[in-house]
């Protein structure tokens, strides 16, 4: 009786004795060692010695070099120092070799290069070497010799491992390793232990080490070159001598424009803090003067009974003030305007390229509306940060609104009650709030459609 063969299924990788891979797909960790551990368990031949295996990692700056090299002592307690070496080729660029390695000797140094790499530019402190954070991303690129085998699979998913179509290191072929920093190290070892566990390195056809630092030499040659040199000889193509007889007179110029106009600014400060302290001292004294004015304890003891009555009164006269607090449409209207004006009055006293805010009143019926219709174009126009204020940051204006004197321009000197204005908030430079205000004056200036109700 003939003997039924299980039929194979798509997809399904039969196990063997050279790879038998567990899957526990519920473990992740950030402990290395852990990870290392893992793989031992999960593949077979992990710690024998990939025949003919060589590894290149390039390294292009002078600190990386220190870093790297630290980093390598550091290794050289787990790999053997004749297999993992940097070759320093200048003071400021060399490379990484790593030869005759087995997975797990594979799995270590670039996990740990890899997050080096990264890492200093987040970690506090990046000397711990074999502690890798969740959040550095692993990635990286090395380089093997041309005529190894099994990269024919294309890895995207959790980690992007692809091979360059444009070889930079002639004989060399680069593999690149992305992955995101949200990317666990189990999930980036998985990938690399995949990666290797089925590559062959073919015989080598000579000394590996110095077929790759003469090509890289050559390659950092090029590179020195297309940066740093031009490809015509000096003087064909402009006179130095010229330009600098051209442009001498114009730098000279800027230099005198410059310095000019940073002695124009002190000089204008210097008077604008001198006038703030002559009004300060006169303040100061008007204070004193009224202080001096105010009877002592003992001189409002006496008279108690007749300042309370006066106090009582003082208070129904008050109330009674309050009762007719009330502004016509034309009125507020006319205090919106005294603030725009009387704000202009204080502009003009500051330096026209000083940093300023300030702020206005606008009134709510009608005009509130247009500002708001209107309030990108006026932004553009004057590149000025105008800004209309809520209820619950329209106390910061009231200090401002407080310094302002507004009676030239207004004989109404009771402030309208704020639910029947908008207060808008004016930040820039002191010409372009100049342009700011004028706006806002114009727009408050427009004649309103007749209604008729």
């Amino acid at each position: 009786m003939p003997v039924k063969k299980r039929q194979f299924q798509q997809g399904v990788i039969p196990n063997s004795k050279r790879q038998r891979k567990t899957h526990d797909e519920f473990f992740q960790s950030q402990d290395l060692w852990k990870n290392l551990d893992r793989v031992r368990t999960s593949y077979n031949g992990a710690e024998s010695v990939m025949k003919n295996s060589y590894l290149f990692i390039t390294v292009f700056t002078k600190s990386a070099i220190a870093e790297y090299n630290s980093c390598i002592k550091s290794l050289h307690e787990y790999v053997d120092a004749e297999k993992l070496q940097l070759i320093e080729l200048e003071a400021d660029y060399g490379f990484l070799m790593l030869k005759s390695f087995t997975l797990l000797d594979c799995c270590l140094v670039l996990t740990v290069l890899f997050a080096l790499k990264n890492k200093r530019w987040i970690a506090a402190n990046a000397s711990e070497y074999f502690s890798i954070p969740s959040n550095v991303a692993l990635a990286g690129c090395i380089y093997l010799p041309e005529n190894f085998t099994g990269t024919e699979k294309r890895y995207q998913s959790p980690i992007s491992i692809s091979e360059s179509h444009f070889n930079s290191i002639l004989g060399f072929r680069e593999l690149s390793f992305s992955a995101s920093s949200n990317i666990s190290l189990t999930s980036f070892m998985d990938s690399l232990s995949t990666l290797f566990s089925t590559m062959k390195f073919g015989k080598s056809t000579g000394a590996i080490v110095q077929r790759f630092h003469k090509a890289f030499r050559h390659y950092q040659n090029r590179l020195n070159l297309s940066l740093h040199e031009g490809s015509l000889p000096v003087g064909i193509m402009f006179d130095m001598a010229k330009v600098r007889r051209e442009n001498l007179p114009n730098i000279e110029n800027s230099k005198r424009n410059l310095k000019a106009y940073a002695e124009q600014v002190v000089t204008f400060n210097n008077q604008a803090s001198l006038k703030k302290d002559v009004s300060t001292k006169e303040d100061t004294e008007d204070t004193n003067n009224v202080t001096k004015q105010v009877p002592n304890r003992q001189q409002a003891s006496d008279h108690s009974g007749s300042s309370r009555n006066l106090m009582l009164a003082s208070g129904a006269n008050h109330s009674n003030s309050g009762n007719n607090n009330f502004m016509t449409q034309d009125q507020i209207k006319e205090h919106c305007v005294a603030t725009i004006k009387a704000s202009m009055d204080v502009l003009k006293t500051k330096s026209p390229y000083q940093i300023f805010k300030l702020y206005v009143k606008c009134p709510r019926q009608d005009y509130a509306d247009i500002v708001y219709q209107n309030l990108n174009d006026l932004r553009s126009q004057t590149n000025c940060n105008i800004v209309i204020l809520n209820l619950n940051n329209l106390h910061e204006s009231n200090p401002w609104f407080d310094s302002l004197d507004v009676g030239p321009y207004t004989s109404f000197v009771q402030r309208p009650h704020p639910s029947t204005v908008r207060v808008i908030s004016i930040g820039g430079i002191g010409e372009h709030m100049i342009k700011a205000l004028d706006a806002i004056s114009k727009v408050l200036s427009t004649p309103l459609p007749s209604v008729t109700h």
